[in-house]
């Protein structure tokens, strides 16, 4: 999750090479996730680059964490265009909304 977070690429790729599970889950994330909520000084390159590596691995783009959010919608929140149009070009489901309802229509007014 630090090297997905960080937008590590190569570390990202080497690490899915030799087995790391691109759909590591806990309560609050995945790898995906992780590249998506990452620090705004973290290249967006770097996270597209990230999101490739982990769906190439079999990344589930719909997951989901326990507020109901995807990747799609963390992107989107954000701001992080690229990335937001990468999960939409590998069948990110956009209307799909999370628990209190919200999806990545309106994402950008979430705080």
């Amino acid at each position: 999750m630090y090297a997905t977070n960080g937008g590590h690429k190569d570390i990202v790729h080497y690490l899915l090479e030799r087995g790391a599970d691109p759909n590591y889950h806990n309560d609050n994330s995945t790898p995906l996730m992780a590249v998506c909520g990452a620090r705004s000084d973290v290249s967006e390159e770097d996270l597209i680059d990230c999101a490739k590596s982990l769906m190439k691995f079999g990344a589930n783009v719909n997951a989901l964490d326990k507020y109901g959010n995807s990747a799609l919608i963390y992107a989107a929140k954000a701001g992080k265009c690229g990335l937001t149009q990468e999960l939409i070009d590998n069948n990110a489901e956009i209307n799909r909304a999370n628990n209190e309802g919200w999806n990545v229509g309106i994402a950008e007014d979430i705080q």
